[in-house]
């Protein structure tokens, strides 16, 4: 019988485990998926089971069920990308340069616009806020363990300070995006200074500045090379 993980049912399991496969290519796209007979035999567990993961792969995207045409792979176009299983799946094996691009592009067409209305929305919550992550990142420069956290923080400070609700939501997306980038090496204490631009221009209620400064920070980043982008992110 297959056995659980952790505090994992066993429903979550076999849907993590199937979704890591398809998102890495292990079933290609269109035909070649299991039937579930072959699934329940592949995994030594019920049809129900298969049935309820099945069902929660194609509500992400990834797979498509139909009667007689069975179950088949959809194309990475169709994936939601904002689940974040979906989002862990893809960063399990070293995500490709293009994904990373990818993500990139979402963060410039997102950050910025959340820095200039954070500045234009600033009060005093905001600005303490600010300035305690800013506070918690020149401490983490320095210090032996990697600053990721703080980084991560300074980040997600922005965005809830855009007060937009539709920024907010993708805070787990730009989590991970970060972790990829600081795998990536793309990260050194010299980035301070960018962060403090951002911080300052949205304490003075500079939108145009805040952009600004957002856009040089992120640009910088993703210009460096990658140094050791590990194998998965945690």
């Amino acid at each position: 019988m297959y056995s659980l993980n952790g505090n994992r049912n066993l429903t979550h399991q076999v849907t993590y485990e199937l979704g890591c496969a398809i998102v890495q290519g292990r079933y290609p796209v269109g035909d070649g998926f299991p039937t579930e007979a072959q699934l329940c035999r592949q995994y030594q567990i019920s049809r129900s089971v298969v049935r309820e993961a099945v069902k929660m792969l194609t509500a992400k995207g990834l797979l498509s069920s139909r009667p007689r045409q069975g179950i088949r792979v959809l194309p990475a176009s169709a994936w939601n990308m904002f689940d974040p299983d979906v989002l862990q799946w893809s960063f399990n094996g070293c995500p490709s340069l293009a994904l990373q691009h990818e993500f990139f592009e979402l963060r410039m067409a997102l950050e910025p616009d959340a820095a200039a209305l954070a500045a234009q929305r600033q009060n005093d919550e905001v600005i303490q806020r600010l300035k305690h992550a800013l506070a918690t990142l020149e401490k983490a420069v320095n210090a032996p363990a990697s600053p990721m956290e703080a980084i991560i923080d300074f980040h997600l400070s922005v965005l809830r300070a855009s007060g937009n609700r539709f920024f907010v939501q993708l805070c787990h997306f730009i989590r991970m995006a970060i972790e990829v980038d600081i795998a990536a090496g793309r990260y050194s204490s010299s980035d301070y200074a960018d962060y403090r631009a951002v911080a300052e221009a949205i304490i003075m209620a500079d939108e145009s500045g805040a952009r600004d400064a957002m856009i040089d920070l992120l640009s910088r980043m993703h210009h460096k090379p990658d140094i050791a982008l590990s194998s998965s992110v945690s």
